[in-house]
Protein backbone atom coordinates (compact mmCIF):
# COMPACT_ATOMS: atom_id res chain seq x y z
CA UNK A 1 0.00 0.00 0.00
CA UNK A 2 2.82 2.44 0.73
CA UNK A 3 4.55 1.59 -2.50
CA UNK A 4 1.30 2.61 -4.38
CA UNK A 5 1.20 5.81 -2.83
CA UNK A 6 4.90 6.71 -3.10
CA UNK A 7 4.50 5.73 -6.84
CA UNK A 8 1.94 8.10 -6.52
CA UNK A 9 3.53 11.07 -5.21
CA UNK A 10 5.90 11.03 -7.28
CA UNK A 11 3.66 10.72 -10.42
CA UNK A 12 2.27 13.46 -9.38
CA UNK A 13 5.35 15.62 -8.49
CA UNK A 14 7.46 14.20 -11.40
CA UNK A 15 4.46 14.23 -14.16
CA UNK A 16 2.48 16.80 -13.59
CA UNK A 17 4.42 19.09 -11.19
CA UNK A 18 2.31 19.37 -8.19
CA UNK A 19 4.62 19.95 -5.44
CA UNK A 20 5.40 17.11 -2.42
CA UNK A 21 3.19 18.48 0.01
CA UNK A 22 0.24 18.83 -2.08
CA UNK A 23 0.07 15.30 -3.47
CA UNK A 24 0.31 13.72 -0.09
CA UNK A 25 -3.69 14.54 0.47
CA UNK A 26 -4.70 12.80 -2.44
CA UNK A 27 -2.95 10.23 -2.28
CA UNK A 28 -3.37 9.58 1.04
CA UNK A 29 -7.56 9.66 0.41
CA UNK A 30 -6.85 6.95 -2.43
CA UNK A 31 -4.86 4.53 -0.47
CA UNK A 32 -7.43 4.88 2.43
CA UNK A 33 -10.38 4.52 0.04
CA UNK A 34 -8.23 1.16 -1.06
CA UNK A 35 -7.89 -0.37 2.16
CA UNK A 36 -11.42 -0.12 3.15
CA UNK A 37 -12.09 -1.86 -0.15
CA UNK A 38 -9.47 -4.56 0.99
CA UNK A 39 -11.40 -4.44 4.57
CA UNK A 40 -15.07 -5.09 3.27
CA UNK A 41 -13.97 -7.68 0.46
CA UNK A 42 -12.10 -9.94 2.79
CA UNK A 43 -15.84 -10.58 4.66
CA UNK A 44 -17.66 -10.43 1.06
CA UNK A 45 -14.88 -13.84 0.48
CA UNK A 46 -15.67 -15.59 3.42
CA UNK A 47 -19.33 -14.53 2.83
CA UNK A 48 -18.84 -16.25 -0.47
CA UNK A 49 -17.52 -19.77 0.99
CA UNK A 50 -20.67 -20.40 2.22
CA UNK A 51 -23.39 -18.92 0.14
CA UNK A 52 -21.97 -18.65 -3.31
CA UNK A 53 -23.49 -15.10 -4.17
CA UNK A 54 -21.29 -12.75 -5.74
CA UNK A 55 -23.30 -9.63 -5.28
CA UNK A 56 -22.16 -8.36 -2.25
CA UNK A 57 -18.53 -8.17 -4.21
CA UNK A 58 -20.30 -6.62 -7.06
CA UNK A 59 -21.68 -4.10 -5.12
CA UNK A 60 -18.88 -3.30 -2.87
CA UNK A 61 -16.52 -3.34 -6.36
CA UNK A 62 -19.16 -0.57 -7.76
CA UNK A 63 -19.54 1.16 -4.70
CA UNK A 64 -15.36 1.08 -4.84
CA UNK A 65 -15.05 2.43 -8.09
CA UNK A 66 -17.64 5.03 -7.97
CA UNK A 67 -15.93 7.00 -4.43
CA UNK A 68 -12.24 6.28 -6.25
CA UNK A 69 -13.62 7.93 -9.95
CA UNK A 70 -15.10 10.74 -7.49
CA UNK A 71 -12.39 11.43 -4.81
CA UNK A 72 -9.79 11.44 -8.32
CA UNK A 73 -11.50 13.92 -9.88
CA UNK A 74 -12.28 15.73 -7.02
CA UNK A 75 -8.68 16.27 -6.32
CA UNK A 76 -7.61 16.32 -10.27
CA UNK A 77 -9.61 19.77 -10.03
CA UNK A 78 -8.28 21.00 -6.61
CA UNK A 79 -4.65 20.24 -8.34
CA UNK A 80 -5.45 21.83 -11.73
CA UNK A 81 -5.10 18.73 -13.30
CA UNK A 82 -8.69 19.23 -15.06
CA UNK A 83 -10.81 22.67 -15.19
CA UNK A 84 -12.92 23.06 -12.72
CA UNK A 85 -15.91 23.18 -14.85
CA UNK A 86 -14.97 19.76 -16.44
CA UNK A 87 -14.93 18.09 -13.03
CA UNK A 88 -18.40 19.62 -12.21
CA UNK A 89 -20.11 18.78 -15.10
CA UNK A 90 -18.66 14.88 -15.00
CA UNK A 91 -19.60 14.08 -11.37
CA UNK A 92 -23.40 13.22 -12.28
CA UNK A 93 -22.45 11.49 -15.61
CA UNK A 94 -20.11 9.53 -13.46
CA UNK A 95 -22.41 8.73 -10.83
CA UNK A 96 -25.50 7.21 -13.60
CA UNK A 97 -22.38 5.39 -15.16
CA UNK A 98 -21.51 3.32 -12.42
CA UNK A 99 -25.03 2.83 -11.25
CA UNK A 100 -25.86 1.15 -14.36
CA UNK A 101 -22.70 -0.55 -14.35
CA UNK A 102 -23.07 -1.69 -11.34
CA UNK A 103 -26.48 -2.34 -11.49
CA UNK A 104 -25.91 -4.81 -14.48
CA UNK A 105 -23.35 -6.97 -12.68
CA UNK A 106 -25.98 -7.08 -9.88
CA UNK A 107 -28.25 -8.49 -12.55
CA UNK A 108 -25.91 -10.89 -13.82
CA UNK A 109 -24.28 -11.84 -10.53
CA UNK A 110 -28.35 -13.34 -9.82
CA UNK A 111 -28.52 -15.02 -13.02
CA UNK A 112 -24.70 -16.91 -11.94
CA UNK A 113 -26.00 -17.61 -8.88
CA UNK A 114 -29.12 -19.36 -10.08
CA UNK A 115 -26.96 -21.18 -12.25
CA UNK A 116 -24.41 -22.53 -10.36
CA UNK A 117 -27.17 -23.52 -7.28
CA UNK A 118 -28.28 -25.61 -10.23
CA UNK A 119 -25.48 -26.94 -11.29
CA UNK A 120 -24.63 -27.76 -7.39
CA UNK A 121 -27.63 -29.52 -7.17
CA UNK A 122 -27.25 -31.81 -9.90
CA UNK A 123 -23.84 -32.58 -8.82
CA UNK A 124 -25.12 -33.38 -5.53
CA UNK A 125 -27.69 -35.57 -6.78
CA UNK A 126 -24.93 -37.64 -8.25
CA UNK A 127 -22.70 -38.26 -5.49
CA UNK A 128 -25.79 -39.93 -3.13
Amino acid sequence: MLGIGLFGVIILHAGFAVQWSDAMGPVGALIGIQLVLYVSMYWVRKRFEYTHDPRPGIMIFGLYSWVLCLTALYYAGQLGLLNANVVASNYLNLSIFALIVTLIGVVLGSYWKRQYRGISETDDERHE
